[in-house]
């Protein structure tokens, strides 16, 4: 047997088999019955040395992971913003919304009859508005029709038309206290 002290051992089933120079730490049996044999000293300096290499590795790489979390860190803020102004947006919609569906409802209760067209019956009264009606044939090509209703207290109006560039069309004086069509 091989001098030093034999801390484990280990067998290799199907290996070739080690000389006693060919690894160090490594005991080749001295015949085929016994084990091979690991002297766990041999190994210890080589272990260190490794384990300073990988801290010095370590070191390099930390402050470019503190980095990396302090990025994420801000993301998730970021993240965290940008969630709480989404909902804020989210209410100012659904108040817009509501306030244009309110504002359809009275619409419809001020301009329109039952049937969804605009109204052209409407009887004066202490509350007279005065009443433009959706152009008829809509969509037109050279020529439509608008039907208009002017309370007593307007003598005159002027409906302007103007293209989808804002740009102004035509102009036309609407005569009152009646209802007219142009």
């Amino acid at each position: 047997m091989a001098s030093g002290l034999r801390v484990s051992t280990l067998a290799f089933s199907s290996c070739t088999p080690f000389t006693s120079t060919g690894m160090i730490g490594v005991e080749a049996p001295d015949n085929k019955s016994y084990m091979y044999g690991l002297r766990y000293a041999e190994f210890t300096v080589p272990i260190i040395k490794a384990i300073q290499e990988q801290q010095a590795q370590i070191e390099i790489l930390q402050p470019g992971t503190s980095a990396s979390v302090n990025k994420i860190e801000n993301l998730e803020t970021e993240m965290a913003q940008l969630k709480e102004e989404n909902e804020g947006l989210k209410t100012q919609l659904a108040q817009i919304l509501s306030r244009l569906n309110s504002f359809d409802r009275d619409l419809e209760q001020c301009c329109f009859n039952e049937t969804g067209s605009a109204s052209s019956t409407q009887s004066p009264s202490a509350e007279d508005r005065a009443l433009l009606e959706q152009n008829v044939p809509n969509p037109f090509g050279q020529t439509t029709s608008v039907r208009y209703y002017l309370p007593a207290n307007i003598a005159s109006a002027q409906l302007l038309v103007h293209d989808l560039d804002g740009r102004q069309m035509h102009a036309e004086t609407l005569k009152g206290p009646l209802p007219g069509q142009c």
